[in-house]
């Protein structure tokens, strides 16, 4: 009997202590649970749709008790990969009553992309005395747009230009008259110049003219006889021969028939001069002469000691055929003459 109550006994004080413990922390939850539904925590977007680089505004707000101790989410410059933050800001804590106040934040956000995003939960921590918890928001969702572009866009028109007014004349000729004066000094000492020029260009023009140039015959039978004289072929300079020969003549038909010999091939000039600008013999004479010093100029071609020295006689007899004194009928046609009546002329010794 006396061990029955005491055994009794034991089981009540084990009880009340137990229940005391329960009991507290029945009062801390019950505490916590009360704080945790006086807390509000939200996030919000102005818009849930935008265009690729538009700005788009998340506010953040929490309210809560004046005593409780609330920590925003950590956020730096992006909330996501791709979401980045332009600019953040706190507002001003609102009284709503003696036991809850308000208080908020708001991010700038932009996205370089389209397509369909997402801000996750964001963390909120609150702070009582030794204990924490952490509220949450919900998630966002929002999409990006492309810009779509306008095909009937038509090309930028230029600028309207104003007609200039007596007034703005009159305006910038007094504002930049030293400059004028000295733009229109130039321009008449460049006229006087350019007009002195060209009155001497003009006198020398005529001091040109009143001086007959050599005639064309005159100047091909001197270089030919000086080549005569020199009989390049027989020192080695066969090529260089038959090259100053064919020159020789076509300078002459240059000056004579007033064609480009010096640019045209041998064919082009013999077609030139076919009858009736040159006569048969005098066409086959320069044929053969021009060919062969194609040979030898082209083909490497050596021609015989007497073929040599035959070239400069058949050119210069090319040259006294078809001259202007040939084709004028005058009897006397030897160039030596013709040089000296030339000399006479222009006063030369």
């Amino acid at each position: 009997m006396y061990l029955n109550e005491k055994s009794h006994m034991l089981n009540v004080l084990h009880l009340k202590r137990n229940t005391g413990w329960v009991v507290a922390v029945l009062l801390v939850s019950v505490s916590t649970l009360a704080y945790a539904q006086e807390v509000t925590v939200r996030a919000e977007l102005d818009t849930n749709r935008a265009l690729i680089g538009d700005q788009l505004t998340l506010f953040l707000s929490v309210v809560k008790p004046p005593d409780l101790k609330i920590d925003f989410p950590a956020l730096k410059d992006t909330i996501s990969r791709k979401v980045e933050i332009i600019s953040d800001s706190y507002s001003d804590t609102t009284y709503i009553s003696k036991s809850r106040i308000a208080f908020g934040r708001t991010l700038v956000l932009t996205v370089f992309d389209t397509g369909f995003f997402v801000i996750p939960s964001l963390d909120f921590v609150t702070h009582q005395g030794l204990s924490t918890d952490t509220l949450h928001t919900s998630a966002l969702h929002f999409e990006i747009l492309s810009v779509k572009t306008d095909s009937t866009l038509h090309g930028i028109k230029s600028n309207m230009k104003a007609p200039l007014s007596m007034k703005e004349v009159l305006y910038y000729a007094r504002r930049y008259y030293p400059f004028i004066i000295l733009f229109v000094a130039l321009v008449a000492l460049m006229f006087y110049v350019v007009r002195k020029i060209r009155r001497k260009r003009g006198q020398g023009e005529a001091t040109a003219k009143e001086i007959p140039a050599e005639l064309p015959e005159i100047v091909a039978l001197r270089e030919l006889e000086r080549l005569k004289d020199e009989k390049p072929w027989l020192h080695g300079k066969v090529k260089h021969y038959h090259i100053q020969v064919s020159e020789t003549l076509r300078r002459y038909i240059e000056g004579r028939y007033n064609i480009m010999a010096l640019e045209q091939t041998t064919d082009e000039i013999l077609i030139a001069l076919k009858s009736p600008v040159c006569k048969t013999a005098d066409h086959s004479m320069l044929s053969g002469i021009l060919k062969l010093a194609d040979l030898v100029k082209f083909a490497k071609v050596i021609p015989e000691e007497n073929e040599n020295a035959a070239q400069v006689d058949l050119a210069a007899e090319f040259v006294r055929s078809t001259s202007q004194h040939a084709d004028a009928g005058i009897p006397d046609a030897d160039p030596r003459k013709t040089l000296n009546h030339h000399n006479m002329l222009t006063g030369n010794a």
